[in-house]
Protein backbone atom coordinates (compact mmCIF):
# COMPACT_ATOMS: atom_id res chain seq x y z
CA UNK A 1 0.00 0.00 0.00
CA UNK A 2 1.57 3.51 -1.02
CA UNK A 3 1.62 5.79 2.06
CA UNK A 4 -0.12 9.26 1.49
CA UNK A 5 1.92 12.76 2.44
CA UNK A 6 -0.22 15.77 2.63
CA UNK A 7 -1.74 16.59 -0.93
CA UNK A 8 0.41 13.92 -2.75
CA UNK A 9 1.50 10.42 -2.74
CA UNK A 10 5.11 9.21 -2.20
CA UNK A 11 5.27 8.40 -5.61
CA UNK A 12 3.90 11.47 -6.95
CA UNK A 13 5.91 13.48 -5.05
CA UNK A 14 9.01 12.02 -5.80
CA UNK A 15 8.21 12.40 -9.49
CA UNK A 16 7.21 16.28 -9.31
CA UNK A 17 10.51 16.32 -7.09
CA UNK A 18 12.16 15.47 -10.03
CA UNK A 19 10.20 17.69 -12.77
CA UNK A 20 11.02 21.00 -10.02
CA UNK A 21 14.71 20.35 -9.53
CA UNK A 22 15.48 20.20 -13.21
CA UNK A 23 12.85 23.05 -13.70
CA UNK A 24 14.83 25.01 -10.86
CA UNK A 25 18.42 24.37 -11.68
CA UNK A 26 17.93 25.79 -15.37
CA UNK A 27 16.94 28.62 -13.63
CA UNK A 28 20.36 28.22 -11.96
CA UNK A 29 18.68 28.36 -8.08
CA UNK A 30 20.34 26.61 -5.53
CA UNK A 31 17.88 24.07 -3.79
CA UNK A 32 18.70 19.98 -3.60
CA UNK A 33 16.78 17.51 -4.40
CA UNK A 34 16.06 17.32 -0.93
CA UNK A 35 15.01 20.50 -0.06
CA UNK A 36 12.31 20.45 -3.11
CA UNK A 37 10.97 17.47 -1.25
CA UNK A 38 10.85 19.19 1.67
CA UNK A 39 9.03 22.25 0.35
CA UNK A 40 6.19 19.90 -1.11
CA UNK A 41 5.41 18.03 1.99
CA UNK A 42 4.76 21.34 4.09
CA UNK A 43 2.39 22.12 0.82
CA UNK A 44 4.35 24.78 -1.18
CA UNK A 45 3.61 25.70 -5.05
CA UNK A 46 5.92 24.78 -8.45
CA UNK A 47 5.76 29.32 -7.95
CA UNK A 48 7.00 29.51 -4.59
CA UNK A 49 9.25 26.80 -4.48
CA UNK A 50 10.94 28.14 -7.75
CA UNK A 51 10.70 31.54 -5.83
CA UNK A 52 12.55 30.52 -2.95
CA UNK A 53 15.38 28.32 -4.43
CA UNK A 54 15.45 31.51 -6.80
CA UNK A 55 16.36 33.48 -3.43
CA UNK A 56 18.39 31.10 -2.32
CA UNK A 57 20.71 31.26 -5.39
CA UNK A 58 21.34 35.24 -4.93
CA UNK A 59 22.21 34.45 -1.47
CA UNK A 60 24.81 31.47 -2.00
CA UNK A 61 25.84 32.78 -5.54
CA UNK A 62 29.83 32.42 -5.95
CA UNK A 63 31.73 35.43 -5.48
CA UNK A 64 31.72 36.25 -8.96
CA UNK A 65 28.26 36.87 -9.03
CA UNK A 66 28.01 38.73 -6.20
CA UNK A 67 31.08 40.66 -7.21
CA UNK A 68 28.69 41.54 -9.97
CA UNK A 69 25.83 42.04 -8.76
CA UNK A 70 27.32 44.48 -6.79
CA UNK A 71 28.80 46.21 -9.35
CA UNK A 72 25.82 46.78 -11.34
CA UNK A 73 23.98 48.12 -8.29
CA UNK A 74 26.56 50.80 -7.48
CA UNK A 75 26.73 51.85 -11.28
CA UNK A 76 22.93 51.68 -10.89
CA UNK A 77 22.82 54.09 -8.21
CA UNK A 78 25.38 56.30 -9.37
CA UNK A 79 23.59 57.47 -12.66
CA UNK A 80 20.27 57.83 -10.46
CA UNK A 81 22.17 60.09 -8.56
CA UNK A 82 23.60 62.51 -11.94
CA UNK A 83 20.01 62.07 -12.91
CA UNK A 84 19.05 63.49 -9.15
CA UNK A 85 21.31 66.12 -9.31
CA UNK A 86 21.00 67.02 -13.08
CA UNK A 87 17.01 67.80 -12.08
CA UNK A 88 18.04 69.70 -8.80
CA UNK A 89 19.91 71.71 -11.10
CA UNK A 90 17.25 72.49 -13.88
CA UNK A 91 14.99 73.47 -11.13
CA UNK A 92 17.42 75.47 -9.35
CA UNK A 93 18.52 77.16 -12.44
CA UNK A 94 14.74 78.16 -13.39
CA UNK A 95 14.01 79.00 -10.26
CA UNK A 96 16.84 82.02 -10.20
CA UNK A 97 15.98 82.81 -13.30
CA UNK A 98 11.99 83.51 -12.80
CA UNK A 99 12.98 85.32 -9.36
CA UNK A 100 15.17 88.11 -10.88
CA UNK A 101 13.30 90.95 -11.55
CA UNK A 102 15.10 92.26 -14.48
CA UNK A 103 14.94 91.22 -18.31
CA UNK A 104 16.08 88.64 -20.30
CA UNK A 105 17.47 86.54 -16.91
CA UNK A 106 19.78 84.07 -18.02
CA UNK A 107 21.45 81.17 -15.37
CA UNK A 108 24.49 79.00 -16.35
CA UNK A 109 26.42 76.85 -13.49
CA UNK A 110 28.89 79.33 -13.81
CA UNK A 111 27.25 83.10 -14.17
CA UNK A 112 23.69 84.44 -14.29
CA UNK A 113 22.80 87.66 -15.79
CA UNK A 114 20.41 89.88 -16.88
CA UNK A 115 19.32 93.67 -17.93
CA UNK A 116 18.44 96.89 -15.66
CA UNK A 117 17.22 99.70 -17.04
CA UNK A 118 19.32 103.03 -15.39
CA UNK A 119 16.74 106.01 -15.56
CA UNK A 120 17.82 109.58 -14.76
CA UNK A 121 15.43 112.58 -14.54
CA UNK A 122 15.75 115.49 -17.38
CA UNK A 123 14.61 119.07 -17.10
CA UNK A 124 14.27 121.40 -14.54
CA UNK A 125 10.74 121.15 -14.22
CA UNK A 126 9.89 121.68 -10.46
CA UNK A 127 7.41 118.84 -10.97
CA UNK A 128 9.53 115.81 -10.23
CA UNK A 129 6.97 113.91 -12.31
CA UNK A 130 6.54 115.81 -15.31
CA UNK A 131 10.27 115.58 -15.83
CA UNK A 132 11.51 113.58 -18.44
CA UNK A 133 13.43 110.32 -17.80
CA UNK A 134 15.86 108.92 -19.54
CA UNK A 135 16.32 105.04 -19.05
CA UNK A 136 18.99 103.40 -20.72
CA UNK A 137 19.50 99.86 -20.43
CA UNK A 138 22.44 97.72 -18.73
CA UNK A 139 23.58 94.16 -19.23
CA UNK A 140 24.75 92.79 -15.65
CA UNK A 141 26.84 89.18 -15.33
CA UNK A 142 27.99 87.76 -12.13
CA UNK A 143 29.72 85.13 -11.08
CA UNK A 144 28.90 82.21 -9.02
CA UNK A 145 32.64 81.90 -7.92
CA UNK A 146 33.73 83.83 -5.09
CA UNK A 147 30.17 84.94 -4.61
CA UNK A 148 29.15 86.55 -1.37
CA UNK A 149 25.37 86.84 -0.17
CA UNK A 150 25.07 90.06 1.67
CA UNK A 151 22.19 91.59 2.96
CA UNK A 152 18.77 92.14 1.60
CA UNK A 153 16.64 95.56 1.62
CA UNK A 154 13.72 97.04 -0.12
CA UNK A 155 14.27 99.66 -2.40
CA UNK A 156 11.31 101.00 -2.06
CA UNK A 157 8.64 100.37 0.33
CA UNK A 158 5.43 101.50 -1.36
CA UNK A 159 6.17 100.03 -4.56
CA UNK A 160 8.19 96.52 -2.50
CA UNK A 161 11.04 96.46 -4.69
CA UNK A 162 13.32 94.19 -2.80
CA UNK A 163 16.90 93.92 -3.69
CA UNK A 164 19.70 91.25 -2.56
CA UNK A 165 23.14 92.59 -2.22
CA UNK A 166 25.85 90.58 -3.72
CA UNK A 167 29.68 91.40 -3.47
CA UNK A 168 32.22 89.34 -6.15
CA UNK A 169 32.77 88.98 -10.26
CA UNK A 170 30.56 91.55 -11.40
CA UNK A 171 30.40 92.68 -14.82
CA UNK A 172 28.50 95.37 -17.02
CA UNK A 173 27.57 96.10 -20.45
CA UNK A 174 25.92 99.24 -21.54
CA UNK A 175 23.47 98.73 -24.17
CA UNK A 176 23.19 102.11 -25.28
CA UNK A 177 26.09 104.85 -25.09
CA UNK A 178 25.50 107.03 -23.08
CA UNK A 179 27.05 109.76 -25.51
CA UNK A 180 23.69 109.26 -27.40
CA UNK A 181 22.28 111.95 -24.92
CA UNK A 182 23.28 115.63 -23.65
CA UNK A 183 26.47 116.39 -21.96
CA UNK A 184 24.41 116.66 -18.46
CA UNK A 185 22.83 113.66 -18.94
CA UNK A 186 25.43 111.97 -19.54
CA UNK A 187 26.72 112.72 -16.02
CA UNK A 188 23.96 111.96 -14.26
CA UNK A 189 23.74 108.42 -15.86
CA UNK A 190 27.54 108.39 -15.01
CA UNK A 191 27.04 109.21 -11.41
CA UNK A 192 24.09 106.55 -11.29
CA UNK A 193 26.12 104.13 -13.25
CA UNK A 194 28.79 104.15 -11.41
CA UNK A 195 26.54 104.17 -7.62
CA UNK A 196 25.13 100.72 -8.85
CA UNK A 197 28.67 99.08 -8.42
CA UNK A 198 30.41 100.05 -5.26
CA UNK A 199 33.63 98.01 -4.00
CA UNK A 200 32.79 94.84 -5.65
CA UNK A 201 28.82 94.39 -4.69
CA UNK A 202 25.61 95.73 -5.95
CA UNK A 203 21.86 94.84 -5.39
CA UNK A 204 20.19 92.75 -7.46
CA UNK A 205 16.35 93.03 -7.83
CA UNK A 206 14.37 90.28 -6.78
CA UNK A 207 10.65 89.90 -7.66
CA UNK A 208 8.10 90.78 -4.88
CA UNK A 209 6.71 87.08 -4.81
CA UNK A 210 9.31 84.91 -4.49
CA UNK A 211 10.59 84.12 -1.03
CA UNK A 212 13.74 85.78 -0.28
CA UNK A 213 15.49 83.32 1.62
CA UNK A 214 15.25 80.35 -1.01
CA UNK A 215 16.84 82.87 -3.36
CA UNK A 216 19.80 83.40 -0.72
CA UNK A 217 20.44 79.47 -0.13
CA UNK A 218 20.34 78.75 -4.12
CA UNK A 219 22.67 81.52 -4.25
CA UNK A 220 25.02 79.99 -1.60
CA UNK A 221 24.71 76.42 -2.86
CA UNK A 222 25.74 77.78 -6.63
CA UNK A 223 28.88 79.99 -4.93
CA UNK A 224 29.62 76.33 -2.93
CA UNK A 225 29.42 74.12 -6.14
CA UNK A 226 31.59 76.74 -8.52
CA UNK A 227 34.20 76.75 -5.13
CA UNK A 228 35.15 73.12 -5.30
CA UNK A 229 35.02 73.18 -9.27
Amino acid sequence: MVKKSGYFTLSGRLFLGSIMLAWVGVAGAACERSDVDYYLSKGFTQAQIAALCAQAGGLSGDANSQSSYKAYSEQTMRRAEVVRQRRKQEEQDYFLQSALAGWDAKVTSRWFEYTRRLCVATGNNPDITARTKVCPEVRYQIHFKGLQVMNYEREYVVFGRRQLEVKGDIRRKLLHDFKEYPRDVQRKLLAVYKSKVRDGATFIPIRRDIPMQRVINVLREYARNQAKA
